[in-house]
C-alpha cells in the first residue's frame, strides 16, 4: 500500500513539475499548445488546458484578493502558499484553491565544462537556489486547482477527449477536423465588431463593405459566418445545433412561438449535456427558462 501511495504521489508531483513549466513559459510570452499529458500511464489536462475550458464555458470567474502564507515543509524547505476561490456563476457553485511553491528550486549543478553534473552513483546533482517565479507558480496553480474544483466531472471528461482527439489529430497529420464539445461565449462579440469597427469612408466604399461582412445568404458550410451574422431562424439554429452534434435525444424539434425560436429539452440533461447546447443557443441570444417538462431555450427571431 505504501509503495501504491509513493507511486501516485511522484505521478503529482510530476504533473505539477510540467504546469510549472507552462506557467513560466507563458510568462515569458511563449506560446503554449499542450493541453494534455501522460505521466506513467496517467493521464491529466495540463494548467493551460483547464484556462483553456474555462475560457470556452464562460462562467467561471476567480474572486478578487489573495491569501498568501510562508510556510515550512519537508524539514527546512521554505515554500510560498497561495489560496484563492472560484465561481461557477452558472451553476452557483464556489470552492477553494491552494497550492505551494518552494522558495528556492532545484537546479542542475554545473561542472567545469558549464555541463550538467552528475553524482557518484551516476544521478543528476541538484543545487537549490532562489526561484523567481515561485508565488506566481504557487498564485497559477492555486487559481487552476479552483476552477478544476468548479467544473463538472461530466464537462472535464468531454474536454479531456477532445484534447486526446485534438492531439491525436496533429501527429497523424491526417487533416482531420476535431470540432470543441462546447462553443464558446464570444461568438456573440462579432456580430459587435462589424458595426463599431466599420472605417468611416465614402459613402459607395461604406455600403460595398458591409455587404461583404454581412451577407444576406451566409455560405451553408461556414457555421461561423451564420453566427456572425445575427439571423436566427429555424434553419440556423437547426444547422449549428446539428453541426456540434446536439441529438434528438437532448432536445426536440426547434419550433417558433410569438416571434421566438424555442428549443426545449428532450429530458433531464447532464451539466455536460446542457453545457453542449447552451454554448451553441447562446451566442443566437437564447435564454434558459426552467418552463415545461425539462426546460427550454427562447431566442428572439432574426431574419
Amino acid at each position: 500500500m505504501t509503495s501504491i501511495v509513493k507511486v501516485e504521489s511522484n505521478i503529482f508531483l510530476e504533473m505539477d513539475r510540467k504546469d510549472q513549466q507552462q506557467i513560466v513559459a507563458a510568462a515569458t510570452g511563449e506560446v503554449i499548445e499542450e493541453l494534455v499529458y501522460k505521466v506513467k500511464g496517467k493521464t491529466a489536462i495540463s494548467w493551460m488546458g483547464i484556462n483553456h475550458i474555462s475560457f470556452f464555458m464562460g462562467d467561471i470567474e476567480i474572486d478578487e484578493g489573495v491569501t498568501w502564507e510562508r510556510i515550512v515543509m519537508f524539514g527546512d524547505r521554505v515554500y510560498w502558499a497561495a489560496t484563492v476561490r472560484a465561481r461557477n456563476l452558472k451553476y452557483n457553485l464556489s470552492s477553494l484553491g491552494t497550492a505551494e511553491a518552494p522558495e528556492l528550486a532545484e537546479t542542475h549543478a554545473l561542472d567545469d565544462k558549464k555541463s550538467w553534473a552528475k553524482n557518484e552513483d551516476g544521478s543528476w546533482k541538484m543545487d537549490l537556489r532562489p526561484d523567481q517565479h515561485c508565488r506566481r507558480k504557487a498564485l497559477s496553480m492555486a487559481q487552476r486547482n479552483a476552477k478544476r474544483a468548479v467544473i463538472p466531472a461530466a464537462v472535464l471528461k468531454k474536454w479531456l477527449d477532445y484534447f486526446l482527439d485534438l492531439k491525436k489529430a496533429k501527429t497523424s497529420n491526417t487533416g482531420e477536423v476535431v470540432h470543441p464539445p462546447f462553443q464558446p461565449k464570444y461568438v456573440d462579440a462579432t456580430i459587435t465588431n462589424v458595426k463599431t469597427t466599420e472605417p468611416k469612408k465614402t459613402t459607395k466604399k461604406k455600403k460595398t463593405k458591409k455587404r461583404e461582412e454581412v451577407p444576406e445568404e451566409p455560405p451553408e458550410e461556414n457555421t461561423q459566418t451564420e453566427l456572425s451574422s445575427g439571423k436566427v431562424t429555424l434553419d440556423t439554429v437547426k444547422y449549428n445545433l446539428k453541426a456540434v452534434e446536439v441529438t434528438s435525444d437532448l432536445v426536440g424539434e426547434p419550433y417558433e412561438e410569438d416571434g421566438n425560436i424555442i428549443v426545449e429539452a428532450a429530458r433531464a440533461l447532464t451539466d455536460a449535456e446542457h453545457y453542449q447546447v447552451f454554448g451553441t443557443l447562446q451566442p443566437m441570444g437564447a435564454k434558459w427558462v426552467e418552463k415545461g417538462y425539462h426546460g427550454l431555450w427562447s431566442m428572439p427571431k432574426r431574419e
